[in-house]
């Protein structure tokens, strides 16, 4: 499963969610509904988008009695945001045996070491 928790600088920008309920904008609300939707639908991988460390330290905390722990997680300190992603795993279910985080812009360098990314222009 993945879910974009949505940053809370973007959701204070209601204008761009024009369709959405501003209660549902809500840090608070946004987060009890990633809880539930993991209580019911058990997967047993969820990555999280734009998840920030308060966001994840909370949803670990909760979930943490229904066997779910975090794996792995980077978070963007750079850009001034401080965002991220975040691997949670069913604890009963599997194990973590290694981990590797890299940021997804540094593929880019990798594997195309004589282009510019797009973030360079």
């Amino acid at each position: 499963m993945t879910y974009n928790i949505l940053h809370k600088l973007d959701a204070r920008r209601a204008k761009f969610f024009s369709y959405s309920q501003p209660a549902n904008l809500q840090s608070e609300t946004r987060l009890a509904r990633v809880r539930d939707e993991l209580r019911d639908l058990q997967p047993h991988v969820a990555c999280l988008q734009e998840v920030e460390r308060e966001s994840l330290s909370h949803l670990t905390s909760q979930l943490e009695c229904d066997a779910y722990a975090c794996a792995a997680s980077l978070f963007n300190d750079k850009s001034g945001v401080s965002d991220g992603c975040a691997l949670l795993y069913k604890k009963s279910i599997l194990e973590v045996v290694r981990t590797h985080a890299f940021h997804f812009a540094s593929l880019v360098d990798d594997f195309f070491p004589n282009q510019k990314a797009a973030r360079d222009h």
